[in-house]
């Protein structure tokens, strides 16, 4: 079974990923697009995961769009784990069409949740004239 992640996610998990799965054929995207099995560069044909796992390095380092288009691409992939909170990338619908289960974050739920439960506080209670008060030591009811 193969696996496909980035290299700087396998850093981070490299010694738990040895110990569940030994016998994985791990395939290492790099950031300047390229894949690696055991350290050595191969070439694109050599990939076609089971298993795909985009984790936010992908955003953070900007190779986000390029691996997506590697993903379409595919044919054996099954399972693909995003970090994104939302799937309305349009890329997601071709993998979804290929009948991959695509799977995503939800760890950004609950700060999403409270920035949007204080937004509407904020709307419905005076917490900008409370703030300026509060700043200017002035309590009043």
């Amino acid at each position: 079974m193969q696996l496909l992640l980035s290299k700087t996610a396998h850093e981070r998990v490299e010694p738990r990923l040895k110990a569940l799965a030994p016998d994985l054929d791990l395939v290492l995207i790099t950031p300047a697009g390229s894949f690696e099995r055991n350290g050595k560069e191969i070439s694109a044909d050599q990939v076609d995961p089971d298993i795909v796992w985009l984790a936010s390095d992908a955003m953070r380092q900007g190779w986000f769009q390029a691996v997506l288009a590697h993903i379409v691409t595919f044919n054996k992939t099954k399972f693909f784990q995003s970090f994104l909170a939302g799937l309305d990338q349009p890329a997601f619908k071709q993998i979804i069409g290929k009948g991959v289960r695509l799977s995503k974050s939800s760890a950004q739920s609950v700060a999403i949740a409270e920035y949007v439960t204080t937004h509407a506080f904020g709307l419905l209670l005076p917490i900008d004239p409370q703030r300026a008060a509060q700043g200017s030591r002035e309590w009043t009811q």
